[in-house]
């Protein structure tokens, strides 16, 4: 049997021994946040307003991730107006979108007849977005072409909303916000 030098042996157990203490303080966990950025395809931008006069009131605004957009404006009894929503597309593929628009809630009086007192809504495409079909209660489905340019293109592309209100319909601040989503089909 040959003789381990003194030194082989300290060697080895300070390496088993450090081993055992790496694998003991890296079997916890780790806190703390992460800061990340999600980039989607697709971009809105801000709302514009079509077939109203210009002193009217209006709003409109856009999410940070740009998926979501809020529009409303000032509108009589039995007016409409076209909301016209410009859409980028980022990647350089078509999209299949989803929009889910929110619609205001009128209260019907006692008699009313409903469809009076309506809020009706339609999307339509514009430029290089394919027309829209309504698939459900305020939600479109439509294609974004890869070449969609947003305001960056004559004529526009993106969605044009209408809103139109019932001649029962109060006069009053209207507004719609809608949702977009590349869907798969």
């Amino acid at each position: 049997m040959k003789k381990l030098r003194t030194w082989i042996i300290v060697a080895a157990m300070i390496a088993s021994t450090a081993g055992a203490a790496a694998g003991t303080v890296l079997s916890g966990y780790v806190e703390g946040e992460i800061k990340i950025a999600v980039s989607y395809p697709l971009q809105v931008e801000a709302p514009g307003f079509d077939g109203i006069p210009g002193d009217r009131a209006r709003f409109s605004a856009v999410s940070d991730e740009g998926t979501e957009f809020s529009a409303a404006v000032q509108l009589y009894q039995g007016e409409s107006v076209i909301i016209e929503v410009p859409i980028v597309n980022l990647a350089d593929l078509d999209h299949v979108v989803e929009l889910l628009l929110t619609a205001p809630v009128l209260t019907i009086p006692p008699g009313g007849n409903p469809s009076d007192y309506r809020i009706n809504l339609d999307a339509d495409g514009s430029g290089d977005i394919d027309d829209a079909v309504q698939v459900g209660p305020y939600k479109w489905k439509y294609t974004v072409d890869a070449t969609s340019n947003g305001t960056g293109s004559v004529p526009f592309d993106g969605i044009k909303i209408t809103l139109a209100l019932g001649d029962m319909v109060p006069p009053g601040f209207y507004g719609i916000s809608g949702f977009m989503q590349v869907v798969a089909y």
